[in-house]
């Protein structure tokens, strides 16, 4: 599972339907919800009190390439998802995606830049904060927690 909260909702990466559509979900343990932007949406982390969850979407079916930051809310059942695009508050970047989200709505995640290397990235209400471990050549943001430390 990629994201977990204390009550048990979960997400999980993605799924993919007989008919090759991919799409994210949330799991209450008794349901499956599909989430669906794009082509291809995959969900990666949910925030602790299970309202909103982080990901990204794309027109690729394969979801390869296009990698669009997102968060979902309208949790827990996400039955009527909204999405808020975090790549448009990004600097220029080739792909980008969002892995962690607190109960504050501070949102983690990673952009490709140019080179290919990675740049780690904290949203705080719409202020992009880029950053890099020092001395690395590429950073990737994982996880957030209630306090606001990050995993990278």
């Amino acid at each position: 599972m990629f994201g977990i909260t204390a009550n048990g909702l979960t997400t999980d990466g993605f799924s993919v339907s007989a008919a090759g559509v991919n799409s994210g979900f949330v799991h209450t343990g008794t349901t499956f919800t599909p989430i669906l932007q794009n082509a291809f949406t995959q969900l990666l982390g949910i925030n602790p009190s299970g309202t909103t969850a982080a990901g990204y979407s794309s027109t690729d079916p394969a979801g390869m390439v296009g990698q669009t930051a997102i968060t979902v809310s309208g949790g827990p059942s996400f039955t009527t998802p909204v999405f808020t695009n975090i790549n448009s508050l990004l600097p220029a970047n080739m792909n980008s995606q969002a892995t962690g989200v607190n109960n504050s709505g501070e949102v983690v995640g990673f952009f490709q830049l140019a080179s290919g290397n990675f740049s780690a990235f904290s949203d705080v209400g719409g202020a992009i904060t880029p950053f890099e471990f020092p001395g690395s050549a590429s950073t990737q943001a994982l996880s957030v927690n209630n306090l606001g430390d990050h995993r990278r």
